[in-house]
C-alpha cells in the first residue's frame, strides 16, 4: 500500500447510538489524516480483533440460548452461564443472588472466584436491603461500578447506593476486584434475584458489555424460572404421591397406634420440616406418642402431653386448633404477641414457624397434625393445601380404625374370637350354609349348679356361674378352641373350626384337662364345690352359619356332635371321657405339640363300650385323668414321647362299665 493519505470524514454518534456505547468508524483511527500504511494496518488489525471479539460474543449468545434450555437443574444452568459468559465477558468473579421464598433476604453464591486469592466465602445470606445486589433487586435496574475502591463510589446509572457492604463489595475489593456489573434477573413479571460480574481491572466494562451481560441475565432468568416451575411441579407431584401413599397406608392399617406412627416420617421426608408429629385427644390433653413423632436430630423423642385448655380457655397453640376446629398458622413465633408464652408448646428454642391442623371426623376433632420449622414462614399455601387434605384423610382413617376396634371388641365379646376375625376379614363368611369337615367337639357341664341355685341368691349365683364359665373359656381359648355356645351351666366348644388345626383332638384333650385343674383351683376355698363333667368326640360334621337371614349362629351339626353330647351326659362329675376316635387321633398328633405338654404324665385308660341314646352303634370310651398326681385307686402309666397316653386295660372288676342310656 502506498503512503497516500486519506481525508478524514468527521462523524459524531448521537442519541441511542452513543447511549449503547457503539463506536463509529471515524473513531477507530482508520480515517485519520496522514496515516502511514503501517499505522493503517495496525488499525485494521485492531478492527479485526474487535470484530472477532464481537463474533465470539454473538456465538456465546447463540450457544447459551441453546445450551441453557437443555437442562432444568439449576446447577446445570449455572454451569452453562459461567462457561459461555466467561468467553464473552472475560470476568474474574461471577456470583448469583436469589431471593428466598419470603422475599426478605437473598442468598449470594459465588460461581467463579479469583484465582490465587483467599478461599471463597461460599454461599452467604444477606438482608434484601444490604449491598449493591440488593439495590439491583429492589430497583429492577442494572448498575455498573468502574472501581470498587473509589470514594465516593461512582455508579452508573448514578444512584445513591451508600457505602460498600463489608461482607459483600468490601470483600470483593479486598481480593483485588475493581470493575463490577450487577443485573437483575427478570422472568414472567417477577424479580428472581440478580447476577454479578466483576474483573480485577478498573474501568474495563463499557456500555456494550452491559448490553451483552443483560442478554445473558435475561436468558438465565428465563431458564431459572422454568427450573423453578418444574421444581414446584415436581414437589407438587411428590406431595400428591405422599397423599396417595398415606391413603393406601390408611386403608390398610386398622390399628390407630400403628397408623399415626407411619405418617410423620413420610411427611418429614417429603416436606423437610424439622418437626412432624401427630397428637390424639385424651380427655383434656393432646398426647404425642413417641412413635408418632419425627424430629430432626432425635431418634427416640419422649412421649409428650399438652393441655388443651387452662381455666376454660384454649391453651398454647394446639388449644385454639382443637377448640375451633380450624388450623393455626404462625409464620414467625417471635413476631406475634399472641404466642409470647407458648414456649412449652414447642419442640425446641430454635423453632420459628408453626402449623397445627386439626383432624376431624363426623364433626368431632380427634387430634392434630403438628409441624414446626426453624425457618421463618416455612409453610407455603401449596403445602398447607396438601396438608389439609392429609388431615382430612387421616381423620376419616382414624375414625374408621377406632370403629373397627370397637366393632372387633364387640364381636369378640359375643362371638368366638376366631369366628369374629373370620367375619371381619371377609363378611361373606357370614352367609348361611356350611361345609363338611373333621372336627373335635367338647361338651362340659357344671355339676352341682342346679342344687346350688336353690340356696344362693340369683345375683350371687350369676357371679359364681360367670366365674366357672370364665375358667372354661380361658382353658378352651388357651388351646385354640372356638366357643360355640353357652347353654345355661354348660359350654360347647369346637376344635379345627373355623381355622385348620391338624392336632385338634390333642388340643381338645389338653383343654379339658386344663378346665378341670383351673376349676378345682378356683373352687378350692368355696363353700359349695363345683366340677365339670366333660365329653369329647372327633369326627365329621357340617360346620357353618345356621339360622335365618335375620339371626344366625356359627355352629356344628351332625351325628358326631350328638355323640360328644351323649358322652358328656355319661360322664360322672370330674370325669373327662373321650371317644375312640379322639383317643386315636390325639395319640397320633400329640408328638407335634410335645413341647407344650405341662406334665411328665397324662393318664388315660380304656373304660369300656357303651350304647348311647339315639345311636345304634355302641361307642368305645376312654377316660383321661386330669390331675398331676393320680389317685391310687386309678391305674397309671408314665407317658413316653412316643406314647402321649398311657394305656392299661382294666380288669372287669376294676371299674364298672358306663351305664347304658
Amino acid at each position: 500500500m502506498s503512503s497516500k493519505t486519506l481525508k478524514r470524514t468527521r462523524y459524531s454518534a448521537t442519541g441511542e447510538l452513543r447511549k449503547r456505547g457503539t463506536r463509529p468508524l471515524g473513531d477507530t483511527g482508520l480515517l485519520r489524516d496522514y496515516q502511514t500504511s503501517e499505522q493503517l494496518l495496525g488499525q485494521v488489525d485492531k478492527l479485526l480483533n474487535e470484530s472477532e471479539k464481537l463474533a465470539r460474543r454473538f456465538t456465546a449468545i447463540s450457544d447459551l440460548s441453546v445450551a441453557i434450555n437443555s437442562s432444568l437443574r439449576p446447577d446445570d444452568i449455572l454451569d452453562v452461564i459461567v462457561s459461555k459468559a466467561q468467553n464473552a465477558l472475560d470476568f474474574d468473579y461471577c456470583g448469583i443472588g436469589l431471593l428466598n421464598e419470603g422475599g426478605g433476604a437473598y442468598m449470594l453464591r459465588p460461581l467463579v472466584w479469583p484465582d490465587g486469592t483467599v478461599e471463597s466465602p461460599g454461599t452467604q445470606i444477606f438482608d434484601v436491603s444490604d449491598g449493591l445486589p440488593a439495590s439491583v433487586i429492589e430497583s429492577g435496574k442494572p448498575l455498573m461500578v468502574q472501581n470498587l475502591t473509589e470514594r465516593p463510589l461512582k455508579v452508573r446509572p448514578a444512584r445513591l447506593i451508600g457505602l460498600l457492604h463489608p461482607e459483600l463489595e468490601g470483600k470483593l475489593a479486598a481480593v483485588g476486584l475493581r470493575s463490577l456489573m450487577a443485573l437483575p434477573l427478570h422472568a414472567s413479571g417477577q424479580t428472581l434475584g440478580c447476577i454479578v460480574f466483576a474483573k480485577c481491572e478498573a474501568d474495563c466494562y463499557y456500555q456494550d458489555d452491559m448490553q451483552l451481560a443483560y442478554l445473558f441475565s435475561g436468558l438465565l432468568a428465563t431458564a431459572l424460572h422454568n427450573s423453578q416451575l418444574f421444581d414446584a411441579e415436581a414437589k407438587r407431584s411428590r406431595r400428591l404421591q405422599l397423599l396417595n401413599e398415606i391413603g393406601q397406608t390408611a386403608t390398610s392399617i386398622l390399628d390407630p397406634t400403628e397408623l399415626i406412627a407411619k405418617v410423620p416420617p413420610l411427611v418429614q421426608a417429603y416436606f423437610g420440616y424439622d418437626v412432624a408429629k401427630i397428637g390424639l385427644i385424651e380427655k383434656e390433653q393432646i398426647v404425642y406418642a413417641s412413635s408418632a413423632q419425627a424430629i430432626s436430630g432425635s431418634l427416640h423423642p419422649a412421649d409428650t402431653r399438652l393441655p388443651i385448655s387452662v381455666n376454660g380457655r384454649p391453651a398454647g397453640i394446639v388449644g385454639p386448633a382443637v377448640s375451633t376446629g380450624q388450623m393455626v398458622l404462625v409464620p414467625n413465633i417471635f413476631e406475634d404477641d399472641r404466642w409470647a408464652d407458648v414456649s412449652g408448646s414447642l419442640t425446641g428454642p430454635h423453632i420459628r414457624s408453626v402449623l397445627v391442623i386439626p383432624m376431624s371426623a363426623r364433626d368431632k376433632v380427634l387430634g392434630v397434625l403438628h409441624f414446626e420449622s426453624e425457618k421463618i414462614d416455612a409453610f407455603s399455601s401449596a403445602d398447607i393445601t396438601i396438608l389439609q387434605s392429609l388431615s382430612n384423610q387421616l381423620g376419616v382413617a382414624l375414625d374408621n380404625a377406632r370403629l373397627y376396634q370397637q366393632l372387633n371388641e364387640l364381636f369378640h365379646g359375643y362371638i368366638a374370637p376366631q369366628v369374629a376375625s373370620t367375619l371381619l376379614d371377609n363378611p361373606t363368611n357370614a352367609r348361611l350354609g356350611g361345609q363338611r369337615r373333621e372336627i373335635t367337639v367338647l361338651f362340659a357341664d357344671l355339676n352341682g349348679f342346679t342344687t346350688l341355685s336353690e340356696k344362693v341368691a340369683p345375683e350371687r349365683l350369676l357371679e359364681l356361674l360367670n366365674a366357672c364359665l370364665g375358667v372354661a373359656t380361658e382353658a378352651i381359648l388357651e388351646y385354640g378352641g372356638t366357643i360355640d355356645k353357652y347353654m345355661g351351666d354348660a359350654v360347647m366348644a369346637l376344635f379345627n373350626a373355623p381355622q385348620d388345626q391338624p392336632d385338634h383332638s390333642w388340643r381338645a384333650v389338653r383343654a379339658a384337662i386344663s378346665m378341670q385343674r383351673k376349676l378345682r383351683a378356683l373352687t378350692a376355698r368355696w363353700e359349695h364345690k363345683m366340677i365339670f363333667a366333660i365329653g369329647v368326640n372327633t369326627g365329621e360334621a357340617v360346620v357353618g352359619n345356621i339360622g335365618s337371614s335375620m339371626l344366625r349362629n356359627y355352629t356344628a351339626i351332625g351325628d358326631n356332635v350328638n355323640l360328644a353330647k351323649r358322652i358328656q351326659e355319661a360322664a360322672a362329675p370330674g370325669q373327662i371321657l373321650v371317644s375312640q376316635q379322639t383317643y386315636n387321633l390325639a395319640l397320633a398328633t400329640a408328638v407335634v405339640t410335645d413341647d407344650n405338654i405341662e406334665d411328665e404324665s397324662v393318664v388315660a385308660y380304656h373304660v369300656g363300650t357303651a350304647s348311647m341314646k339315639g345311636r345304634r352303634q355302641p361307642a368305645v370310651i376312654f377316660e383321661v385323668y386330669p390331675y398331676t398326681s393320680p389317685l391310687p385307686t386309678l391305674p397309671t402309666q408314665r407317658r413316653s414321647p412316643q406314647t402321649p397316653f398311657g394305656y392299661e386295660e382294666p380288669s372287669p372288676n376294676s371299674k364298672e362299665p358306663l351305664p347304658k342310656s
